[in-house]
């Protein structure tokens, strides 16, 4: 707004200085002494803008690498960050294989020697002799006492046996109980490895399929092209406008529709040059509001 006020001003003292060379234009001279003021204030006017547009446009360009460059550095930063996260991933996938591994084994050596003790055990009380029959008077003749004692005594040795087998046999199951739950425990925090290291990996491809967005968009770069052919454009009609007031002071002629033109034109070049800059802002917004989205996810998920 200061430029424009700054160019507004000037033009009203221009055309203050033109409108006191037209009431004098009794003599020929008077309106030859106008010219120089009118050229030089017309001169002043272009000279300004011109070294705005060029101030834009160095400015645009300035920022334009800054935010490229911000953009570029972040997402080496990320992607360095994302490689480390992986690699340890990986690290913690691997130790608790090992110990899955180390347990399947365990699992099994417990199961087989479970299996072992209880049979042996239960051979054992099969291989144990009946105990002897007490001895009877020979002329008493019961031999029927005598074998009752035998088929109740391999009850009794199983009886004998059996408690000790149970209670092995039930510490066994518990420990498998326990490596089986121990097991099922590793495999959730295999998966949930595995499924983080996968989302890395994802992110990790995003970044480098996405390397090429750190540039402002297509779009945007055509709306800032389209916003300086116009401030170009406007300039053209701005040195056209003058040419032709200079041409009607140099015949004395204060025409005030070429003066009305000349300022048209000119407001119309400022116009040009605040889109222009509405342009380049627009094309580094776009440029950093994907790079600061991704950021933003990034710290999220971390937490």
């Amino acid at each position: 707004m200061t430029q424009i006020d700054d160019l507004q001003s000037r033009i009203a003292r221009a055309l203050d200085r033109i409108a006191q060379g037209v009431d004098g234009l009794g003599v020929v001279p008077e309106t030859v002494d106008a010219e120089p003021e009118v050229a030089e204030a017309q001169a002043d006017v272009q000279a300004t803008v011109d070294q705005a547009v060029e101030a834009a446009l160095a400015n645009a360009a300035e920022e334009q690498a800054k935010a490229i460059e911000a953009a570029r550095l972040e997402a080496d930063l990320e992607k360095n960050a994302a490689v480390s996260a992986a690699a340890s991933a990986n690290a913690e996938l691997d130790d608790l294989r090992e110990k899955m591994a180390a347990l399947q084994a365990e699992m099994t050596d417990l199961a087989n020697a479970a299996a072992a003790s209880a049979i042996e055990d239960y051979k054992e009380a099969k291989a144990q002799p009946a105990p002897a029959p007490e001895p009877e008077v020979a002329a008493d003749p019961e031999p029927e006492i005598e074998v009752e004692p035998e088929v109740e005594a391999e009850p009794e040795t199983d009886e004998a046996a059996t408690p000790e087998a149970d209670e092995w046999g039930e510490a066994a199951r518990e420990e498998i109980t326990r490596l089986t739950e121990l097991y099922e425990d590793e495999k959730m925090a295999n998966a949930q490895l595995e499924e983080r290291l996968r989302v890395l990996k994802a992110r990790m491809k995003d970044w480098e399929d996405n390397a090429a967005a750190v540039a402002p968009s297509g779009p945007d770069l055509a709306e800032l092209e389209a916003g300086l052919h116009s401030l170009r454009e406007a300039n053209a009609a701005l040195e056209a406008s003058n040419a032709s007031l200079r041409e009607a002071n140099a015949l004395g002629l204060a025409d005030a529709v070429l003066i009305n033109q000349a300022m048209a034109a000119e407001i119309e070049s400022l116009r040009a040059a605040r889109a222009a800059d509405a342009a380049e802002a627009k094309a580094l917004l776009g440029a950093i509001e994907p790079l600061v989205a991704e950021a933003a996810t990034a710290n999220e998920g971390a937490v």
